[in-house]
């Protein structure tokens, strides 16, 4: 993932590259409660979900990432 564009404070970034928590989900087809569960199993290093990025507390992701998800997803990787 490119650090170098991540939000540097936890308002969203102007451009549609980042989504939020709610964001993402709509856009990968799932629950935000979904999308949170994912994020938990991540921390125990298991690949469930997009990668994402905590900014002082708030979820983002970047939108090329869950496309990228998506397709593995579809693929059955």
């Amino acid at each position: 993932m490119d650090y170098d564009n991540a939000p540097a404070r936890a308002e969203k970034p102007a451009k549609h590259a980042w989504l939020d928590a709610r964001e993402a989900a709509e856009f990968c087809g799932l629950t935000v409660a979904t999308m949170a569960q994912y994020r938990s199993l991540r921390k125990k290093d298991l690949e469930y979900g997009p990668a994402f990025e905590r900014v002082e507390g708030a979820i983002f992701y970047a939108q090329a990432e869950c496309e990228a998800w998506l397709q593995r997803r579809r693929a059955g990787k």
